[in-house]
């Protein structure tokens, strides 16, 4: 059995997570003052007894007054039932908590009601049925009824805000491997970068009030959008956009992709800010000035990781003596190889890129632009710890990662076409040496499995040796020093022996148990509290 620590292939970063982990925010940012409500005007705004046309804000910036059709849109008043929020990202309901909201005779979908800065909030999306001007719009809560002319614009542009580890706001954006713009990883000159924002008016083809954009279609902003910086001499430019629409699945929101300007200014709180002229119209609408970390220094020359998890399969993470898979953009200049092992130290060094972890130097197998494979040092820590990547000399920012005692993994294969990604185990016949599997996943396997026989399978991820070498070759196997157990479909199943038998590959044989039914049949490294991926199979026939 080959290490396999050279499989380069790379598990797509699961949209589907990244756009769930955004709704949180924008839900959070509806009734948390640590995302989106400083306090106003520098303070907590007074307590008052009644609801007043002023009360109205944008729910991404919190500028006054700037409401639009299909905006999201909060008011800052007394008298809202404070902590209850919508347990969904959309289709809102147009009542939460016994209150509502309607502009004329339209009821307004109602993301979210709690209590911030010791006032009360309702958050909700104007209805895109109205029309800009004055409006009459209803408030009903426990506390009463109050009924206002207010002002609706025809957009209202406004940045979603987070805060960052130092408890500032800034802006959301977000590059296109999925990665935040953080203090730690700023935006760079070159790189793409999308902002989230409500408030740019409508789009086409059009989406009604508590929609999103048909499947499959791009619903642009039919105004004109632009996104303004501060240079490095200190003036304003304008940024290239290169689209702005509703997003996919979060109703009155809008993703503003744009490309960092060569002279974009250096620092943690770089000005940014989005415009929009409608069609049709004379005037350029803005939002508040938003703020986020940027710096000229090229995305080009500067590596960045997007992730890390196990090279076999994908499971995000990191432990000590683990092969893991570091993904990302310019980790190296070319795709390059270390074959074949040779024995003595192993090299920290490949294509004149270098890796540390917790601050140790990991053993390199592999480099490519997108990714690169390592062996963990066994003595890094649990808990946060942070990835460093060096390219020709020039290091990426750290990126944090959540270290375990185990990130366990066996052998295996992808079933090809599978979404989640389903994994088919390569075993082997420890008389003959066969490989036993499936041979629609492994050309190389010759049968399934039967019950009652006994074979190898091989893990990484699997926790320290005795001793425990992660960083030479050595001969020899040594056991483990912490058990573990084999799950096959109901059966829990005590290995044989467990070994390290080379730098990250762990061997372990066991018996199939005689009653295990045919078929494909699920299978785990099984350490109590950790365990290894459960989308892998044993065929057995």
């Amino acid at each position: 059995m080959t290490h396999h620590t050279n499989r380069h292939d790379t598990h797509a970063p699961n949209r589907s997570q990244e756009r769930c982990r955004l709704a949180a925010l924008f839900l959070l940012a509806a009734a948390s003052p640590a995302l989106a409500f400083p306090a106003v005007g520098g303070g907590a705004a007074p307590t008052r007894q009644a609801i007043a046309s002023g009360d109205f804000y944008n729910a991404a910036d919190l500028q006054k007054g700037a409401i639009s059709p299909c905006s999201m849109a909060t008011i800052l008043a007394p008298g809202f039932a404070g902590g209850t929020v919508t347990a969904m990202v959309g289709p809102y309901p147009t009542q939460v908590g016994g209150t509502t909201v309607t502009f004329g005779q339209i009821a307004a979908p109602i993301a979210a009601v709690g209590a911030v800065n010791g006032q009360s909030t309702l958050s909700f999306q104007v209805p895109c049925e109205a029309t800009p001007g004055s409006q009459t719009v209803t408030i009903a809560s426990a506390a009463g009824t109050a009924t206002l002319d207010v002002a609706v614009l025809p957009a209202s542009p406004g940045v979603y805000r987070a805060a960052g580890t130092d408890g500032t706001l800034r802006a959301l954006a977000v590059r296109q491997d999925g990665s935040f713009v953080s203090l730690a990883n700023p935006a760079r000159a070159g790189e793409t970068v999308t902002l989230f924002a409500t408030g740019l008016g409508p789009a086409l083809p059009q989406v009604g009030t508590n929609q999103l954009p048909p499947t499959g279609s791009s619903a642009l902003v039919s105004g004109s959008v632009t996104v303004g910086y501060t240079t490095a001499g200190g003036t304003a430019g304008g940024a290239a956009v290169n689209y702005a629409r509703l997003t996919e699945d979060l109703i009155g929101v809008y993703e503003v992709s744009f490309n960092v300007p060569k002279d974009v200014a250096t620092g943690n709180n770089v000005v940014f800010s989005v415009g929009v002229l409608p069609a049709g119209g004379s005037a350029t609408y803005y939002s508040n000035p938003a703020i986020i970390p940027a710096t000229s220094t090229p995305a080009g020359n500067t590596p960045v990781v997007s992730g890390i998890s196990d090279v076999w399969t994908y499971v995000k993470g990191v432990s000590p003596g683990v092969w893991a898979a570091i993904a990302g953009s310019n980790l190296a200049s070319a795709a390059e190889v270390w074959a074949p092992f040779i024995s003595g130290a192993l090299p920290t060094s490949l294509g004149n890129v270098s890796v540390t972890i917790d601050g140790l130097p990991a053993v390199i197998q592999y480099v490519s632009p997108t990714q690169i494979n390592v062996l963990a040092p066994a003595a890094i820590h649990q808990g946060q710890i942070v990835i460093v990547v060096t390219n020709n000399g020039v290091s990426g920012s750290p990126y944090q990662v959540i270290g375990t005692e185990f990130l366990p993994a066996i052998y295996c294969n992808w079933v090809a076409g599978t979404a989640p990604p389903v994994f088919h185990v390569t075993a082997v016949d420890p008389v003959t040496g066969e490989y036993l599997g499936d041979v629609a996943v492994d050309p190389r396997v010759s049968r399934p499995v039967k019950p009652g026989e006994t074979i190898d399978i091989y893990g990484i991820g699997m926790g320290p040796a005795n001793p425990f070498t992660t960083n030479s070759e050595f001969t020899g196997a040594y056991p483990l020093t912490q058990p573990v157990t084999i799950d096959l479909g109901a059966a829990q199943v005590a290995p044989v022996f467990a070994d390290l038998v080379a730098p990250g590959l762990y061997q372990v044989r066991f018996t199939v148990p005689a009653g295990t039914p045919s078929g494909d049949q699920p299978i785990q490294l099984d350490f109590g509290a950790i365990r290894s991926s459960s989308s892998v199979y044993l065929r057995i026939q």
